[in-house]
């Protein structure tokens, strides 16, 4: 059986059983563990599963094809091309020596994959509660570190998170820490979507020394239901091209956050 036939089945099999055993996997396809790690470490590098335990775990559900127009998968996000653009301008920013933080969500996630597109970036340290971002850089960088918590899941991956995430962060300290927000605002500043987020978010002063907020123009005028904290909350606020041209000229006249769009340069 070809390494593309396996892993098909296996992308089935997590599909409707949400995690397997890595041993019913090689007894399922009768190859021998090494085959079967092989190809679940292809699965991680996309993000789709995760391995703990032993076990195959599913890190999100692939699109039924019945409903293909219904349930668009990652390749068809209306705005990945901003989104991208962002991450690039984001990357720019690390330097060779950094230890980071990466937050939850899509934006985050896209700087994990421009991170791994990095070359000078191998031998720098992070730290993160996005799990697809850190299966994603676990095989590229030499110290991954995933912040303790627990296991929640919003529209875009699984992350950890809950009451017990400020504590596993008391021995933690980097240099830049990476979050996206869910609205800017000149008014209400930052605002996220869920409670979880806010209480992460939140405590980055506390173990970052500068951070950089993500946002893309379309959340520009935008208020979530949780207030995050002031605009000045951010050293730095990256966004897209599309931004309107009334707010840049407001962040021009800040001396924080400092704005950078994506494409015009750093």
């Amino acid at each position: 059986m070809l390494p593309e036939q396996r892993i098909q089945i296996i992308r089935e099999k997590l599909g409707n059983k949400k995690r397997m055993k890595v041993k019913k996997l090689e007894e399922l396809l009768q190859v021998s563990r090494a085959t079967i790690y092989r190809d679940l470490s292809s699965l991680c590098q996309e993000g789709f599963l995760m391995v703990s335990r032993g076990e195959a775990v599913l890190l999100y559900t692939p699109p039924d094809p019945k409903h293909q127009e219904k349930s668009p998968d990652f390749a068809s996000v209306r705005n990945l091309s901003q989104l991208t653009s962002i991450a690039h301008a984001a990357v720019l920013l690390i330097e060779k020596a950094d230890s980071i933080f990466l937050g939850e969500g899509l934006l985050c996630f896209l700087l994990a994959r421009q991170i791994t597109a990095s070359p000078d970036l191998k031998n720098i340290t992070i730290v993160t509660n996005n799990f697809p971002a850190a299966l994603t850089l676990s095989s590229y960088t030499k110290y991954v570190y995933m912040t303790g918590g627990e296991v929640l899941q919003n529209t875009e991956n699984y992350y950890t998170g809950g009451p017990k995430f400020a504590g596993n962060l008391s021995s933690i300290y980097v240099n830049k820490a990476f979050a996206a927000v869910d609205g800017v605002d000149l008014r209400a500043g930052y605002t996220v979507q869920s409670l979880s987020q806010l209480n992460i978010l939140s405590h980055l002063p506390e173990f970052s020394a500068n951070t950089i907020i993500l946002a893309p123009s379309s959340r520009f005028g935008c208020r979530s239901i949780h207030q995050l904290a002031p605009l000045e909350f951010g050293r730095i606020l990256i966004t897209d091209s599309g931004i309107d041209r009334s707010y840049s000229d407001v962040f021009s006249k800040r001396e924080r956050p400092r704005l950078l769009t994506a494409g015009a340069g750093l």
